[in-house]
Order: structure tokens, then sequence, then C-alpha cells
């Protein structure tokens, strides 16, 4: 009978250690590569990291916040959920009239939804340049 209990121990102790491994671990893991440009002409990245996130529906609003928590000097926020702002780079409007404002890509796709919108997967490349924009020269042309 001893044996019996023993055994019997030793199996639910396998059978839960094999359903929490099977639970606890995530399939929702992705590295994604996040860069920051001063302007299309620059010739590099200002900064560029690889990012981890874990979740169901990654994000490029998720990315960025991640890369916030995890380097808090790059000091990203929203002032919208599609308008960023880091210290040096605000989304602004100048004297004369020219909006600068962060746009991004995804794998050199033009985005076509909001940072909270835009999936990426596991290897993406979230591009951000940091854009100017008159609408008087693009009024002009």
């Amino acid at each position: 009978m001893r044996k019996f209990r023993v055994l019997a121990l030793m199996l639910a102790t396998i059978l839960l250690v094999g359903m929490c491994s099977v639970g606890c671990t995530s399939n929702n893991d992705i590295t994604v590569t996040l860069e920051f440009w001063t302007s299309e002409d620059a010739e590099a990245a200002w900064w560029k990291q690889e990012i981890k996130v874990n979740a169901e529906a990654p994000t490029v609003e998720l990315v960025v916040n991640e890369a916030s928590a995890e380097y808090p000097d790059l000091g990203c926020t929203w002032s919208d959920r599609y308008e960023l702002s880091l210290p040096d780079y605000p989304d602004t409007q100048l004297e004369d009239g020219t909006y600068m404002f962060w746009t991004f890509t995804i794998d050199g796709v033009e985005a076509t939804a909001k940072a909270n919108e835009a999936s990426v997967t596991d290897g993406s490349v979230i591009k951000y340049v940091y854009t100017a924009l008159n609408l008087e020269d693009t009024a002009a042309e």
C-alpha cells in the first residue's frame, strides 16, 4: 500500500509539472527591431534596439512602450495614440508653420493604422522617422 501511495504521489507530481510547463510557457514571445531616425536623409538610426515583447496581438504602441520601460532615458510619450514625442524631437509646429512629427513604417511599408492598431510579428522592423511637413509648400505643388 505504501508503494502505491508513493507511486501515486510521483505520478501526480509529474502530471502537475507537465501541465505547468504546457500552461506556463508562452508562444507569444517575439523580438522586434525598433529604430528612430532624425530625418529620412540621416545616415544612420539615432536609436536602434531589439525589443522583446510578449503579447497575443503585439502592436507598434506595445513595442514603443516596452522600449520606454526598458530604456527610460528614451523618454517616449504619446500625445495621442498616433502622435509620438521624444524629449529632443517633439511633435510640434514651428514658427514658419512647419509641422514636425514622427511617422513609422513596418518592414519598409508605410503605416496605414495608428500605433495601437498596427500589428507586428517576430522579426519586424519598426522605423520611426522625424518628419517635417509644411502645408504651404505642399499646397504650392
